[in-house]
Parts: C-alpha cells; sequence; structure tokens
C-alpha cells in the first residue's frame, strides 16, 4: 500500500519505494475542504514529484500528450465503477470543515504497476497520528499467496488442553457469568481441591511437541498456511509477552516460546506461517476495569503492544483477530494497527488481515471475510472469504473424551473445501493439540488423507479460479484456470468463459449413472475430457454433444475409476453461456445490493441458540444453487 504525503496538493511517492514508470493508478484529490473529492490518474516516474491532476488543479509543467491523458481520465470520472477504498462521515465532516489540511500522511490501496478505481465519495481519512479513521478499513488487495492457498491449518492450543473438557472455553464456562454446572463437577472430581485455572499452566509441558513435526503434518496435508493462537481469551500468551509477566509459554508451563519455534519451522517451508490473537481475555484486571469505568488502559497496556511484539519479532504473513465483539474497533486500536501493519510493518508487502476488528465488523470490513464460525453458504461471495471450522465437531481445543464418531470424515472435510473455493473462499481446518504437545492420530490420520486426494488433483485446486457457474448439483462443482497471459481484475470474485481456459469439475461422488449431463458445460468441436488421478496420470472420457449444448460424459468403461471416490474431469475446447453470478444472486435476494448474504442474522442466532449442544458443522445447512 503506497502512503502518499499532501502538501498543498502535491503527492510524492516515497523516494525508498521507486516504481516503474508509466504506472497507471487511481487516488482522491481534495482542495481545502471541499466534498465530494474528486479523482484523477497518476502517471508516476522514479523519485519524482507530481502534481495533482485534477478539474481544478492541473500540472503546471507537462507535455500536451499527458494533459490530453489527463483530461480523458477525467471525462471518464462519472463511469467509474470498483471497490470502494474508504468512506467515513466523520472523515466527510472534517474536510468539509477544513479541518482536513496541512502535512498529513494519506493511506491508499496503490501497488505497483496496478489500476484501482475509487467510486462514490471517497473521503481521505485522518487521525491524529496521520492514519486512517473512520468506521470502514481502508481496503487493499488480497496478496495473492493468500488469493491461491485455498487450503489452511488452524491450531488452538494452550493451556486449556489440560483439563481438556468442554472446549476452550472451559474456564469461562467454569468461573464465567453463567457456571456450568457439569464443568464444575468435572473440576472437582479430577482435580485437587482448591485447583485454580492457573494452576493447570505447570501441567502444560508438551514434552513431546517438535515444531518441525507440526510442519511436516501440515505440509503432508496439502495446506499452504498454518495459523497458531498465539493467544486465546484466557490470555494466556504462547510467547514470553512483556505485558503478559507469567502468565506465558516461557515464564510457566513448558518453559518455550511456541510462536518462536513453529515460526522458525515454517520460514523454512513454503507453507505460510500466521497467529491467531484474541483481542479481549475474560478475566484481565485491566480489561474488567475499562469495562466497569469506560477507559481504554488494556488495549493501550496489554492487546496493542502484544499485537506489535507478534509482528515485530516473528513476522507473521496473517493476522487473524478475535475477540473483538464486545467493543468498538476504536477501543481496540484496530485502526491504527492495520495502518502500521499495511504500511510500515516488516510484513507490509505480504500480509493479510481478516475481518474480527471490532463490535459490528465482521463480514463487512477488513481483509478476507470470516462471517462466522462454520459459514458454509453453498453460492459464490463478492468478497474474498474463509470458511473456519475443526476436525471435532465440538470443539476447536483438545478433548480427552473426545470419540472418533465426534471427528469430521475425510470426505465431509474435501467436500467442505470444494465448496468453499468454489464459492471464492479458502478453508481453514482447525486441530486441537494435547497438553502433551501431540497433534491426536485421529487428526493426523485425516490430515495425510485430505493431503492424498489435493495432491492428486492439486492442477485443479491450486493457480484456478472462481467460474461463473459454481456448480450443476450438489455434487458437481466447478473451478477454471485461465489461459497464460490473461489477468483477472482487481477484486474480481469469478472469471468468465475465456477461450483457451480449462475447467475442472469436481464430483464430489462417483457418478452411479452410465451417463452424466453438465448443463454448464457446452459442446464443442475438438472438446475433450480427462480423469485427473495419481502421480499426473490421467485417463480420458467419451464426451458426447451437439455444437452449442451441454455436454454429456459417458462412465460406463470407467467403473474402475469408482475406488477414488470423489475425481475431478479437466475439460479443454469448451464452451459456455455467461451468466454473472453476482447479479443473480442480488436479483433472488440471496445478497444484498451490498454483495452481503442476507441470511446471516438468522444463521447467527441458530448459532448461537444452539452451540455445542449438536455438532457444530450440523448446524447450517448451505443453499446450493
Amino acid at each position: 500500500m503506497a502512503v502518499w504525503h499532501m502538501i498543498h496538493n502535491t503527492y510524492e511517492y516515497p523516494r525508498n519505494q521507486p516504481q516503474s514508470s508509466g504506472s497507471k493508478m487511481e487516488v482522491a484529490c481534495t482542495r481545502g475542504g471541499d466534498v465530494p473529492l474528486t479523482y484523477f490518474n497518476l502517471y508516476k516516474t522514479h523519485n519524482s514529484k507530481q502534481q495533482c491532476y485534477s478539474k481544478e488543479c492541473l500540472p503546471t509543467q507537462t507535455d500536451s500528450s499527458r494533459k490530453k491523458k489527463i483530461q480523458s481520465g477525467i471525462q471518464r470520472e462519472e463511469h467509474m465503477k470498483g471497490e470502494l477504498l474508504a468512506v467515513s462521515l466523520l472523515a466527510a465532516k472534517q474536510l468539509k470543515s477544513g479541518k482536513f489540511r496541512g502535512n498529513q500522511t494519506l493511506l491508499f490501496d496503490l501497488p505497483p504497476n496496478t489500476y484501482f478505481q475509487v467510486v462514490d465519495s471517497a473521503a481521505v481519512l485522518r487521525n491524529p497520528s496521520g492514519i486512517s479513521a473512520g468506521h470502514k478499513f481502508l481496503r487493499r488487495p488480497i496478496p495473492r499467496w493468500y488469493q491461491n492457498a485455498k487450503f489452511g491449518i488452524f491450531c488452538h492450543w494452550g493451556v486449556y488442553s489440560v483439563p481438556a473438557y468442554r472446549s476452550e472455553w472451559i474456564w469461562w464456562y467454569w468461573k464465567g457469568n453463567n457456571p456450568d454446572p457439569d464443568v464444575q463437577q468435572y473440576i472437582e472430581r479430577n482435580f485437587k481441591h482448591g485447583t485454580t485455572y492457573a494452576d493447570f499452566a505447570k501441567d502444560f509441558t508438551v514434552e513431546f511437541f517438535d515444531a518441525n513435526v507440526f510442519k511436516e503434518i501440515v505440509e503432508a496435508s496439502g495446506a499452504r498456511y498454518f495459523v497458531l493462537t498465539s493467544k486465546h481469551h484466557e490470555g494466556f500468551t504462547m510467547w514470553p509477552s512483556a505485558t503478559s509477566w507469567m502468565w506465558n509459554s516461557v515464564d510457566g508451563g513448558p518453559n518455550r516460546d511456541i510462536v518462536g519455534e513453529l515460526s522458525k519451522a515454517f520460514n523454512s517451508s513454503s507453507v505460510h506461517f500466521g497467529v491467531y490473537f484474541s483481542q479481549y481475555e475474560w478475566f484481565n484486571r485491566y480489561y474488567l476495569n475499562d469495562v466497569l469505568h469506560n477507559t481504554t488502559n488494556y488495549p493501550a497496556q496489554v492487546s496493542y503492544p502484544q499485537m506489535m511484539e507478534l509482528v515485530n519479532e516473528y513476522k507473521p504473513e496473517l493476522i487473524w483477530s478475535d475477540g473483538d465483539w464486545e467493543r468498538s474497533d476504536e477501543y481496540w486500536k484496530s485502526k491504527e494497527f492495520i495502518a502500521w501493519l499495511y504500511n510500515d510493518s516488516p510484513v507490509k508487502d505480504t500480509v493479510v488481515v481478516n475481518d474480527r476488528w471490532g463490535a459490528g465488523i465482521m463480514g463487512k470490513h477488513g481483509g478476507f471475510l470470516t462471517y462466522m464460525d462454520h459459514y458454509d453458504p453453498g453460492h459464490l461471495l463478492p468478497r474474498k472469504w474463509e470458511s473456519c471450522t475443526t476436525l471435532d465437531k465440538y470443539s476447536w481445543g483438545n478433548r480427552r473424551n473426545m470419540r472418533s464418531g465426534d471427528v469430521s470424515s475425510v470426505s465431509d472435510v474435501i467436500n467442505l473445501l470444494v465448496r468453499t473455493i468454489a464459492c471464492n473462499g479458502n478453508l481453514l481446518l482447525n486441530v486441537g493439540p494435547t497438553n502433551h504437545g501431540m497433534i491426536p492420530p485421529i487428526f493426523e490420520d485425516r490430515l495425510y488423507e485430505i493431503g492424498r486426494w489435493i495432491r492428486r488433483n492439486s492442477e485443479a485446486i491450486f493457480d484456478t479460479n472462481p467460474w461463473m457457474h459454481q456448480n450443476d448439483t450438489d455434487k458437481i462443482w466447478y473451478l477454471v484456470s485461465l489461459p497464460k497471459g490473461y489477468r483477472m481484475k482487481p477484486h474480481a470474485a469469478w472469471t468468465p468463459h475465456v477461450e483457451g481456459s480449462k475447467l475442472y469439475a469436481f464430483f464430489l461422488e462417483f457418478p452411479r449413472a452410465k451417463t452424466v449431463t453438465l448443463p454448464s458445460v457446452l459442446y464443442e468441436e475438438g472438446i475433450s475430457a480427462e480423469v485427473l488421478l495419481d502421480e499426473g496420470q490421467r485417463e480420458e472420457i467419451e464426451v458426447m454433444g451437439e455444437h452449442g449444448e451441454p455436454v454429456t460424459l459417458h462412465f460406463d468403461s470407467h467403473q474402475h475409476l469408482a475406488a477414488y471416490g470423489k475425481i475431478v474431469v479437466a475439460f479443454e475446447h469448451f464452451s459456455a453461456k455467461y451468466r454473472d453470478p453476482i447479479r443473480y444472486l442480488k436479483k433472488m435476494g440471496i445478497l444484498d445490493s451490498d454483495g452481503h448474504p442476507t441470511r446471516m442474522g438468522e444463521l447467527k442466532k441458530i448459532y448461537e441458540g444452539n452451540a455445542w449442544s449438536v455438532p457444530l458443522t450440523d448446524l447450517f445447512r448451505p443453499r446450493f444453487l
């Protein structure tokens, strides 16, 4: 994200970040307190200052050809359509009142050699430290590594793995506002009288923990990123935080820097390393006093410094915020942190964040959107999103009383993965290690089997994009690989049919019928279809049809492939009828005018009313189209 300095309507690109000559950008310009902002095209050159190009402030010295380009850009401004970089009523008022002026830092979504558009009254945001303010976070494109990662492993691990009962929320169920008698009885029966939650830390020994073994398991699963709970709601930090004295993994418990060991292991891997971070802590005295007295000592003294520690020391490429729902993003200092993260942090060029940065923000603002845990919409979403779910259907943390039937099957996980990536999402699958430092063998087995399937079909999973048709049935889903040289638009959620594309049809169960007709795939001369097999092998499938009509696949001579269960068929030289899925979903009332799912309120009520009483993964039924 480029940082521009406003000095009397002059924009200067930082000299320590030279850019290619001629790169085109859309930015916003204002004179004094004028609202709305006007837009202009900026053509950069190496280390040179550029005047503000707009109707009001054209360059004083420039060649005629550049002036023509500038005027052309201005004439087209009323037709601009794209993503809103930032908008804020507060900022608009500041601009209108003339308070926004002087030497102030503006944050724009402007990576090198990339063209973006600003629409409506995009407001330049301000706060005393010169970083973005207002309700909406300043957005920038999702890093390419995350767009293409598709599958990640979540790891919920902390002191709660010692009692290992009910879930990682056991402390809250034991000592919270409404204690659970079942949890209280469990503690009384299995631990000595007078035991406190802090006493569990001494048994968080992790003596069998080997960061390289964790890395090998994650690599074998086919995942492209790994996210560790650096701190959950209990407040125990898995690194030696300066603000968590004696309640961290170095001063107590295992006397080891868990974040550091895992960060080092994954730095030698192609798997990207990220950290989960809980903003609030159930029983932190700073936080409880803030709630009582409407102060902000907790973020100032605890949470904000901890996030800075994590990024500066371990350089994670993903920050998965949580525990934000009780207070606003202003309280958590979220915008200050994200602005620093995107512009001055050691991971500014590659880092990505989620959407849990303050009450009311989840599913609306941020980097990738999570909406809610276990979210499985069954239809395309316009913003990059992530489905986070857990192998243990009843808990994110380790449970001593987990049974084999409580663990999601390989088939269920693969089905969820395919639905998710076909609808513009990533899947983050959780495992809960034991207090002795082991990933339970049943989890390990599941991950190895998932990895086998991913390796067989990696061509169809990675370097592919959601298609304009997500699926033909709830058992047949699509992804498409674009021809070399074709570039998707920024923030594009789906891809139309492009000549030279390769289409992948995911069959979530092997066809029982001898023939299968695919309404979304149209017949063309020269069309071919092949089933992806192990070690790069393929088996050709007979394709029948008439020009411009749906294709029919013949499986009668391929019944031996049923042993694979789920197969992927790769098509080349095919055709398809154009369809705008986002427009269709809005027309059907499945998405609102802003592209947000209309069912979220209903789903959240179901989740809040049933959490932990039934398997989490059984709460929702995706809406297949």
